[in-house]
């Protein structure tokens, strides 16, 4: 490709990469052009999607949804001075369908102490001072899943190099142990306990294991101390990327343009050129938000579009911590996806899997085949759907650990069902209690 005849300084040069939004689902691989002040660049092999299987959703290409992914790097062919990073591989995701969540009678509904503000975190002026009050106490959340996903990392893996048996597990850590340890076949891939029975070797299991309690002492201490490394700029809405007219390249293809009218770009013409027919919140009523990433500030950004905060309304507004205290006869029955939609913590926790800031670049929002079609593995029945299926690319999948994370903050609950329920322990598949004599029988496992 010939340099483009106009070429912006360094200093002018802007690149906005979208990552993927939340809302929709699939795609193929086509080119993105970037603009600055009416110079077109091309970058190679931005992946859209290409919707299949979602009758609720029109056919075609769209960028779109909440929780985002990333999958990697792309080397693009760009005549320009310029040292470009390459081009973000994209998927998107499409929230479940959720029931309604009704409180329980028991929750104490608190309001949850706002946390100090991450020094690398930073708001738009498109996000009111409540808005932004309730993303840092949402942040806090998401740094106490961290913290405690962490913790149950540690204890399953001393299990495991230690070799020791159920029955020798500490009585009042056994619950907990139990839950974690099923929670995470059932998340990222059983492991084989004894022969023919799992489909994770033991070895394999405690080296996963350890790359996922990384993960999440990475993000723990991102978020901690001033979340100094976590350097995300936060918008709540996209009123300000404004569609600006359809442009059509040399080859004939018609691509839609938006500029980007913010205040930090005045007197700029920063624009996005793409293929999808939908991308702002506005054009698409069913996203959650649009993450995106400019690589040449190193900078990542998020909008969350007014279905989250339809989602997060409320006075007081929702936390995860309304139903950190409630008892198991008050958690009964509720489903943990659910409990994910409801407040912003999860979610949140789910967006710095995909900070390359924090971790590496192909953590994603992966697929799986799910009765007849291609979908990605988002919510309780579709990560571990993916688990079943590929045990590697479950732990490539954001939701797969974000839910991880909060199936151990809700402690109350076992959570290994298909469905992603708040369930008691029975039966006990590894420490078994005799009917008659009432004493546990625990498994041996084959540590060899």
């Amino acid at each position: 490709m010939s340099t483009p005849p106009c070429v912006p300084t360094i200093a002018q040069w802007k690149m906005i990469c979208f990552k993927h939004s939340h809302g929709a689902p699939a795609y193929t691989p086509k080119p993105v052009y970037y603009q600055l002040n009416d110079c077109p660049f091309v970058l190679s092999h931005f992946t859209i999607m290409k919707l299949r299987g979602y009758s609720a959703q029109p056919r075609g290409l769209l960028l779109i949804s909440l929780t985002f992914l990333l999958l990697g790097l792309v080397q693009p062919t760009l005549a320009s001075p310029f040292g470009l990073l390459g081009v973000v591989d994209a998927q998107t995701e499409l929230e479940p369908s959720l029931h309604n969540l009704t409180l329980s009678s028991h929750a104490p509904n608190q309001q949850h102490k706002r946390g100090d503000e991450p020094k690398g975190l930073r708001f738009e002026p498109t996000c009111t001072p409540a808005q932004q009050s309730y993303l840092l106490s949402s942040f806090s959340e998401a740094r106490t899943q961290a913290e405690r996903a962490e913790q149950a990392m540690n204890d399953l893996i001393q299990i495991f190099k230690d070799k020791i048996q159920p029955k020798d597990w500490s009585p009042h850590k056994y619950t907990t142990l139990y839950r974690n340890l099923k929670l995470w076949g059932n998340f990222f891939g059983l492991p084989i306990l004894r022969r023919n029975d799992g489909e994770v070797t033991i070895a394999q299991t405690i080296a996963n294991m350890n790359r996922v309690r990384i993960r999440f002492t990475k993000i723990k201490n991102a978020l901690e101390n001033s979340g100094r490394k976590f350097d995300l700029i936060v918008n709540c809405n996209s009123d300000w990327l404004v569609y600006a007219g359809d442009y059509i390249n040399k080859k004939g293809i018609r691509f839609r343009r938006y500029k980007d009218t913010r205040e930090k770009y005045k007197g700029k013409s920063v624009y996005l050129k793409t293929r999808a027919p939908q991308l702002t919140c506005t054009e698409n009523p069913r996203a959650k938000a649009v993450s995106f990433h400019n690589e040449i500030v190193d900078q990542e950004e998020m909008v969350l579009c007014p279905l989250a905060w339809t989602k997060w309304a409320g006075d007081p507004p929702p936390y995860l911590s309304d139903f950190a205290g409630i008892p198991f006869s008050g958690m009964e029955g509720k489903e943990l996806t659910m409990l994910k939609s409801r407040a912003a913590g999860n979610t949140l926790l789910h967006e710095a899997f995909h900070s390359w800031n924090i971790l590496e670049k192909d953590i994603g929002d992966k697929q799986v085949q799910d009765e007849g079609s291609t979908k990605v593995a988002y919510g309780a029945l579709l990560v571990q759907a993916l688990a079943r299926k590929d045990p590697k690319q479950a732990l490539l999948n954001a939701d797969t650990h974000a839910l991880f994370a909060l199936g151990v903050y809700y402690d109350k609950c076992n959570w290994a069902n298909p469905e992603g329920k708040c369930l008691d322990d029975n039966p006990d598949t590894i420490c078994p209690e005799d009917e008659k004599t009432k004493e546990k029988k625990c498994i041996t496992i084959d540590w060899d």
